[in-house]
């Protein structure tokens, strides 16, 4: 690692009260679990596009959807 990359590290470390090791160890954490909500929401956003989502209304049918 890059000797200015490791010192940023560790004053954000200090900053936080925490080991390089514990800071690193959070920050993966939090990066693995933000992975994990977007899997979540993502899965949930395609089976709402995949079963549709119920306005309430009726169909309309052929002729009144292409109704100009």
């Amino acid at each position: 690692m890059d000797d200015s990359i490791l010192s940023r590290a560790r004053h954000a470390a200090v900053d936080a009260h925490k080991s390089v090791s514990g800071w690193v160890k959070d920050l993966v954490a939090r990066e693995l679990d933000a992975r994990d909500l977007y899997e979540q929401n993502r899965k949930g956003a395609l089976l709402i596009l995949k079963e549709g989502l119920s306005l309430g209304g009726r169909r309309l049918t052929r002729e009144e959807a292409h109704d100009r």
